[in-house]
């Protein structure tokens, strides 16, 4: 049997996101309130982008992952995706601690600093040569062990 590497989101960023995000779930219901008796389309566009960060919290925004072997499972808090190493053709940092991982049937988003991140990377660069790899990957997620 193959051993399980797991790489964990460290830090509070994603923490902080998820208390922000409340909050202005919080307030979504006065704000479609008053956006359908005024008609305002700013409003209803705020209650959109609150929908379209729950929905991205909950189905893309791995916490945690898992290597075993040359699979790896993704796990945001609603799914779990499983892909083999040699399935993801892109990883892209959009900001210091912002990546996305695409593989074949989906793609999973990271936020915060990741403990091991140089060595996810290197066990995918090492299974599949042909991965993009673009941003400041080596700055998006420092390795801590």
């Amino acid at each position: 049997m193959a051993e399980i590497r797991t790489y964990r989101i460290a830090g509070t960023q994603p923490y902080v996101m998820l208390v922000m995000l409340t909050i202005f779930t919080a307030f979504t219901p006065f704000v479609l309130a008053h956006a359908v008796s005024s008609g305002n389309w700013f409003e209803l566009g705020w209650v959109a982008v609150v929908l379209w960060f729950w929905v991205t919290a909950i189905w893309r925004a791995a916490y945690r992952f898992d290597v075993s072997g040359d699979m790896v499972e993704f796990r945001p808090l609603l799914w779990r995706r499983r892909t083999p190493l040699q399935k993801i053709r892109s990883i892209r940092a959009f900001g210091p601690r912002y990546v996305i991982v695409q593989f074949d049937g989906g793609r999973a988003e990271l936020y915060g600093p990741i403990k091991g991140w140089q060595d996810f990377v290197a066990r995918v660069k090492a299974a599949n040569p042909a991965v993009e790899l673009k941003g400041r990957l080596s700055a998006s997620a420092p390795a801590k062990r």
